[in-house]
């Protein structure tokens, strides 16, 4: 099967680098990851949520596309930036999801090269 015959749009699927810049994919990250694509290190940093929402007292995980956990942190109240390290790892795509008492909270992709 060719890939350009199957229309699957916002299936969450990514297929090449470029789809984690587009427009779209901004907006449905509700975390602002940068700098991404990151080289030894990235900074995760939420968008405002009813202009209430702060990364402290909840916990950011990232994965590799295999599901893999690579990271863990607590992050303290008040805090509301974290700076993740990324000496070490492989180069790729991760997942980063900020996690409360209550689930996931919000989820984004950085590209670490």
């Amino acid at each position: 099967i060719i890939s350009d015959t199957i229309l699957l749009d916002d299936c969450g699927i990514i297929v090449g680098v470029r789809e984690i810049y587009r427009e779209k994919n901004e907006i449905e990250n509700k975390i602002l990851i940068y700098p991404n694509p990151a080289k030894d290190k990235f900074k995760v940093q939420p968008r405002k949520l009813s202009g209430k929402f702060k990364v402290g007292g909840c916990s950011i995980k990232v994965y590799d596309l295999f599901g893999r956990k690579v990271e863990e942190m607590q992050v303290p109240k008040g805090q509301t930036e974290i700076e993740i390290n990324t000496i070490g790892w492989v180069k790729g795509l991760y997942v980063v999801r900020v996690i409360g008492k209550d689930g996931v909270i919000e989820s984004g992709k950085v590209l670490v090269k």
